[in-house]
């Protein structure tokens, strides 16, 4: 289409020239105008023209990974300090068995890793900050 005596050779092929690899830089000049008439139709509805505007940004991923590694350590601490705690003793008197057990969280697997201070330096969070 774009050598010597090919159709597109009069019109197109005075913008761009004739020869081998023309056909590609018709293509690119094609799929240009494809993406610009996008933009046009896209600029013209007012949901697309407004997007950025009315969408509020997100918090950055390193960000919200920060927050989620801190609550991570402390409830890890939390978990630590309750089991460093003292258990109170039973009262003697209380020797009917229960079978009513109630789930806590404790009894809820999880299957992630929870870190704790060996895992994560306090030094590490801090300097994440």
């Amino acid at each position: 289409m774009f050598e010597d005596g090919g159709s597109l050779t009069s019109t197109v092929g005075a913008l761009i020239g004739t020869g081998p690899g023309r056909g590609i830089g018709f293509m690119y000049l094609l799929f240009g105008a494809a993406m610009l008439g996008l933009v046009v139709v896209g600029l013209r509805l007012r949901v697309l023209a407004r997007f950025d505007l009315d969408v509020p940004d997100a918090l950055p991923d390193d960000l919200v990974g920060i927050q989620e590694r801190e609550r991570r350590v402390k409830a890890a601490r939390a978990k630590k300090a309750k089991a460093a705690a003292p258990v109170p003793a039973a009262p003697a008197t209380d020797t009917t068995p229960t079978h009513d057990h109630t789930p806590t969280d404790d009894d809820t697997p999880t299957h992630d890793h929870t870190p704790t201070d060996d895992d994560t330096p306090a030094r590490t969070v801090e300097a994440a900050r």
